[in-house]
């Protein structure tokens, strides 16, 4: 399995400029978006309504070989996944709507 978390404009942002000709402050917003941009790959197993993902690799190194699990429901057409553990205090949802 793959996932790809992608910014809003993100599919739009101009990437035909040499980089060589930004400056400071438009380098910084590049790294930026780049930096909010998320991807990783994996295996995964499901047990009753939690789904474990084993990252193989992602886009930060740090990720590679670890794994994540989430609590998930269906309601309809929107899969929602919720963290088990606390990021920055909370516990995150997820949720992936089908168009």
């Amino acid at each position: 399995m793959s996932v790809e978390q992608n910014p809003p404009g993100y599919s739009s942002f101009n990437i035909n400029k040499s980089i060589d000709s930004l400056d400071k402050e438009e380098l910084k917003k590049v790294a930026k978006l780049y930096r909010s941009n998320y991807t990783y790959t994996g295996n995964y197993t499901i047990e009753g309504t939690t789904i474990t993902h084993k990252r193989l690799s992602a886009t930060s190194p740090k990720d590679w070989n670890t794994v994540l699990k989430r609590d998930f429901e269906f309601k309809g057409d929107t899969l929602i996944l919720t963290t088990q553990e606390k990021i920055n205090g909370t516990l995150l949802r997820i949720r992936w709507i089908k168009v």
